[in-house]
C-alpha cells in the first residue's frame, strides 16, 4: 500500500492488484472515517477526497494504514439480468487469438456472474469483473474511433457495456450488443449497472436461430472478422 499526495484535499492510494484495491475500498466504506468525503476506486488505486477543515491527509493516512482489511468482506448488491446479443466483430477472431471457439467464449462469458468494480472512463461506463473469467484478453493494437451504446467489450479481466456512444480511441474487443429496454435513454441504460452484479440472459448458440424468449432473430447472424469494429444494433433498433 503506497500513499501518493494529489492535492490540499486528496491523496491516492496505491495497491497491488484489483482484489486489494477492492478489500481496502469495502474497508474504507465501512469505517467511514471523519473528514472523508469521497473514495473513487480503480483498477489498483482508491482516491482519498477529504475535508481538510475536518481533519488531514497525514491523520487519515495514519489511520488507514492502521485499519485491518480484510478480504472478501464484500457489499450487498442486488442482481440484475441483462440481455446481449454475441454478435460483435471481434468476436470470431478474439476467439481464434484466445484458442477457443466463438461458441465456447459466449458460453464461458454468459454463464458467469459480474460484478461492478467501479465506474470510470465515461459516465455510467462500469468495469465488470468475475473470479471465474480464466482469459486476459488482448487489447487491439488499432484502436476503433468510435462505438455505438450497447455494444458489450472485452478488455484484460474486464468486462464492460458502453451506456452511450462514445468517439474516443477505444481498444476493447466488441463481441456483442445489449438492445436497450423499451423507452430507455442512453443514461439510464448506463446508470442501471453501477454498483452491481450482472448476468447475461442464455442466448443461442452463434448463428442459431432464437426461441420465443430470446432476444436474437432468426437471420441475425455472426459478421466475419472485420476492421470496423463498430457493434451491430438489433435489428429495427436504427
Amino acid at each position: 500500500m503506497r500513499f501518493l499526495p494529489v492535492n490540499s484535499d486528496s491523496f491516492l492510494i496505491e495497491l497491488a492488484s484489483l482484489d486489494e484495491t477492492l478489500a481496502l475500498f469495502d474497508t474504507l466504506r465501512q469505517a467511514a472515517l471523519p473528514g472523508v468525503d469521497e473514495l473513487v476506486p480503480a483498477a489498483r488505486t482508491v482516491l482519498v477526497h477529504f475535508s481538510p477543515w475536518l481533519t488531514s491527509a497525514r491523520a487519515l493516512i495514519a489511520a488507514i494504514a492502521a485499519l485491518p482489511v480484510a478480504a472478501g468482506t464484500g457489499r450487498s448488491v442486488p442482481q440484475i439480468s441483462v440481455a446481449v446479443r454475441y454478435d460483435g466483430e471481434d468476436l470470431p477472431a478474439l476467439a481464434e487469438r484466445l484458442g477457443v471457439s466463438a461458441a465456447e467464449l459466449i458460453e464461458a462469458h454468459q454463464s458467469l456472474r459480474w460484478k461492478v468494480a467501479f465506474t470510470g472512463f465515461a459516465p455510467g461506463f462500469a468495469y465488470m469483473v468475475s473470479p471465474g473469467w480464466d482469459y486476459e484478453v488482448p487489447r487491439r493494437t488499432t484502436p476503433r474511433t468510435r462505438i455505438p451504446a450497447g455494444s458489450l467489450g472485452l478488455a484484460g479481466e474486464f468486462s464492460g457495456i458502453y451506456p452511450q456512444a462514445a468517439d474516443r480511441h477505444h481498444r476493447y474487443a466488441d463481441v456483442g450488443y445489449r438492445p436497450p429496454p423499451a423507452g430507455a435513454t442512453a443514461a439510464g441504460r448506463g446508470g442501471a449497472l453501477r454498483g452491481r452484479r450482472r448476468r447475461e440472459d442464455r442466448l443461442p448458440a452463434p448463428g442459431r436461430s432464437a426461441d420465443a424468449g430470446s432476444r436474437r432473430g432468426a437471420d441475425d447472424r455472426l459478421p466475419g472478422p472485420a476492421d470496423n469494429l463498430a457493434g451491430r444494433r438489433a435489428p429495427g433498433a436504427g
